[in-house]
């Protein structure tokens, strides 16, 4: 009998069992991080005083991480994951093992030095638990368990056993769909990702570096007197532009180095492994899969580039964009080879998308148009009360070109298809999105339509569904073309309402 043909993995139930000891050594540090303004008020009160002061400055964390602790115990029953932790009053979180929708395994540095790892363990609601944390092995073990990944990862009645043999990546029997190529690092700088790390960083040091800052500006505003004003412009420009160029490529490589995407053999779980200093596993039932987003940013579009996500139920409104992900930026060709291999509907990727006619395009092309005219009345406002010359009103007008297009890229990005198993959304924005949502997951139809929609004859119909964004728009459809594409994709659905 082979892995597909058996049932699911038997979970015996447990007696209640502390998560490693190990940890002992990780929760003095966390509880420093949580009493920080304390602590620090402790420290200040004993400087110059009695010795006791900086005693208790260590005791207390490593005092409440030793009963943290001994206060937190987790097992494993034939229906439930249960969680119990409280330092004064105990609380008892569950989650059952058939709502059970991804299972994530999480290492920083320190976990990885001890050989721990935190396990996550997502249902899509609020009785998610985290196991902080166990040996690599048994958390491995534990989310083969849950995600009914294969039959060689038994649990036994003594509790977690670590029966996986490979704790360094995917399991010997999965087969590995996707490894990162450090050639992808390459497509970093076009992701936008030093303009947030710099945007960050810039916010995080505005307050306490904001003198220092200060006075290196003032010491660099001498020095500099008597370069041209071209050349200063240029080499700051140039020093900006390599800041941000090593900023996307160390944030890319912090967070996708080591990316592995593999899948078990039976072709019941996914598995994705990435990060450098700390690392991230994730596992997706598939089961659960409800199709794919392919991404196509501006930037990487540029450079032949792109990335996916999949749609999955149950993950949270914070991991649906990051734990779901399963290609980071890379070439388009590995993308959709990937798609290909992965969700086997060759003919969603290749369908060309209906057009939505020429309303939809004088719509499209409007958008970007109307901000062009709300920067005429910006300006406009400025010169009135600036006093300014009257052509000052004019100067966004140089924008319009651009604008147009805008506008012409964004209906091109627009449009829509439905193939045996998918409905094919496109996304009209620069940031292409092509949304893959599979039919049978769809849950029902939303019609928008705005006063301007209905002078234009067209609607909005959105596709609800419990994986993603829950939402996914046909925009701009016409309102015959979006009644019978509802109708098509789920018979039966929409027909009960026009009757």
């Amino acid at each position: 009998m082979t892995a597909s043909d058996a049932g699911p993995l038997a979970v015996p139930e447990v007696d209640w069992r502390r998560l490693d000891p190990k940890m002992l050594l990780v929760y003095p540090v966390g509880e420093v991080a949580r009493l920080a303004v304390p602590l620090l008020a402790l420290l200040f009160l004993g400087s110059g005083g009695p010795d006791v002061w900086h005693l208790l400055v260590v005791a207390i964390p490593v005092a409440l991480g030793i009963w943290r602790y001994a206060t937190t115990a987790f097992r494993i029953t034939h229906e439930h994951v249960e969680l119990r932790h409280g330092l004064i009053s105990n609380h008892v979180t569950r989650a059952r093992l058939d709502k059970v929708r991804t299972v994530a395994l999480d290492a920083s540095p320190i976990h990885r030095v001890l050989a721990l790892a935190k396990v996550r363990i997502g249902t899509g609601d609020d009785a998610g638990l985290e196991l902080n944390a166990l040996p690599t092995a048994q958390a491995r073990a534990l989310r083969a368990a849950l995600l009914h990944a294969g039959t060689a990862a038994q649990v036994p009645a003594s509790g977690v056993a670590p029966v996986v043999p490979d704790l360094a990546g995917p399991q010997p029997d999965d087969d590995v769909l996707l490894r990162f190529d450090p050639s992808w690092l390459l497509l970093a700088p076009f992701t936008g990702t030093g303009l947030f790390i710099a945007a960050g960083a810039l916010a995080a040091a505005s307050g306490p570096f904001q003198e220092p800052a200060s006075r290196v500006l003032e010491k660099l505003d001498r020095s500099t007197n008597g370069i041209p004003v071209v050349a200063l412009v240029a080499g700051g420009a140039l020093l900006v532009g390599i800041t941000l160029v090593v900023l996307s490529v160390a944030g890319y490589a912090l967070t996708n180095w080591g990316f592995t995407f593999s899948r078990d053999r039976a072709g019941r779980s996914w598995h994705i492994r990435k990060g450098l200093l700390s690392t991230k596993e994730t596992s997706i039932d598939v089961s659960r899969v409800r199709g794919v987003t392919v991404c196509r940013p501006a930037g990487l579009r540029l450079v032949g580039g792109g990335s996916a996500r999949a749609l999955v139920t149950g993950l949270k409104e914070d991991d649906s964009k990051s734990s779901a992900q399963v290609v980071p930026a890379a070439p388009y060709r590995v993308v959709d080879a990937f798609c290909r291999e992965a969700f086997g509907d060759v003919e969603a990727l290749e369908v060309p998308l209906l057009p939505h006619g020429p309303r939809a395009r004088r719509r499209q092309l409007l958008r970007p148009l109307r901000g062009v005219l709300g920067l005429c009345l910006v300006a406009a406002v400025v010169a009135i009360s600036a006093d300014l010359p009257w052509w000052v009103v004019l100067l966004p007008l140089v924008l319009v070109p651009f604008a147009v297009l805008i506008g012409l890229d964004r209906y091109r990005a627009l449009g829509h298809a439905l193939t045996a198993h998918h409905l094919v959304a496109g996304a009209p924005k620069v940031n292409r999105h092509r949304h893959l949502l599979l039919r049978h997951g769809i849950i029902g139809w939303q019609v928008h339509q705005n006063w301007f929609q209905r002078r234009a004859g067209v609607v909005t119909l959105v596709a609800t569904t419990a994986a993603g964004d829950k939402k996914y728009a046909v925009v701009d459809v016409p309102e015959e073309v979006g009644t019978a594409l509802a109708h098509q994709a789920l018979p039966g659905l929409v027909a009960q309402f026009c009757a």
